[in-house]
């Protein structure tokens, strides 16, 4: 009894000692550690170049003044079957994702590797969680295609951050054809309301529509249209998730209804309608929660987290 009291009570002071825009920042701000030390053991964009690793290396300047990174690798045989997006989560970078790229590259996609804002070697203090990231990945399709650097069909594939982005950039971009989004998050938030618990567990929720609101002040965007599963409607792309306890990727319209993590591995498998164009194509259904999602050759392993009210 005494140790809840003091729990509470450690909780009320701590929200109480940290203003509005701290805990907005808290929610912002991404911790690159993770993003730069991948950074730091890959290389430089021009050092990757030189080995060859990659085709080409760029930097597209947006509307803010911030920068963004790009990296693009093609295809390593033909056909070309198309251009895959690749997101990254939050905190990393697209130097965490060069090894999926190459073996992409290998099943004939090129590959566009993106620096998220804020995150990796490109500017940016804020992470927006799509609201703004959505429409800059689609300033990099327009400006890779334009340059004839990567080849059409486009489709997006993110974990996390990543896969969030990656449903909200495909409901603005009708050249997208398909999304793999690993446990992503579902909106903004519930995204915040996440991060913010282990700091502040006792937040009323009048307080946190306060930090929702400085926090689009902040960063300069509304929160409310960062949000996959608002963006999932507008959308004409094939969308499919996966989360821990699932043995297959399973319709995104599936995820609106989750609510709580499921109780048990799942025995079958959901697919998408046969009619669909959808290069993603959930395996034979296996009994193994560990088993992988096949899409286009390339195995895709299971994210540790699941699809939660908090997004997660």
């Amino acid at each position: 009894m005494k140790r809840t009291a003091y729990f509470v009570l450690f909780s009320v002071v701590l929200v109480a000692g940290c203003q509005n825009q701290d805990y907005a920042r808290h929610v912002l701000v991404p911790d690159r550690t993770v993003g730069k030390l991948a950074s730091t053991l890959c290389g430089s964009g021009e050092y990757v170049l030189k080995q060859k690793r990659i085709d080409s290396v760029g930097r597209m300047k947006l509307a803010d003044g911030a920068e963004l990174d790009v990296w693009v690798v093609r295809a390593r045989k033909e056909p070309v079957q198309g251009t895959v997006l690749l997101l990254h989560a939050m905190g990393e970078s697209k130097a965490c994702y060069l090894p999926l790229g190459e073996r992409l590259a290998g099943r004939g996609f090129d590959v566009a590797l993106i620096d998220l804002r804020a995150h990796g070697e490109s500017g940016g203090k804020y992470c927006t969680f799509g609201a703004r990231e959505a429409g800059e990945v689609k300033l990099v399709a327009d400006t890779l295609l334009e340059g004839k650097s990567v080849r059409p069909p486009l489709y997006a594939f993110g974990p996390g951050l990543g896969g969030s982005v990656a449903i909200q950039y495909a409901a603005l971009d009708s050249r997208c054809k398909g999304v793999m989004a690993l446990t992503p998050y579902k909106d903004f938030r519930s995204a915040g309301r996440r991060m913010l618990f282990p700091i502040a567990p006792a937040m009323s929720n009048e307080h946190f529509k306060e930090i929702v609101a400085e926090a689009g002040k902040m960063g300069q965007f509304d929160p409310d249209q960062a949000s996959a599963v608002g963006r999932l409607p507008s959308s004409s792309a094939p969308c499919c998730w996966s989360t821990a306890g699932s043995t297959s990727p399973s319709p995104w319209k599936t995820a609106r209804k989750s609510s709580r993590p499921p109780p048990a591995p799942r025995s079958s498998s959901t697919s998408p309608p046969s009619s669909s164009r959808s290069s993603f194509r959930p395996p034979a259904t296996s009994g193994s929660p560990t088993s992988s999602t096949s899409w286009r050759g390339k195995d895709c392993r299971r994210s540790s987290c699941w699809f939660a009210p908090w997004g997660l």
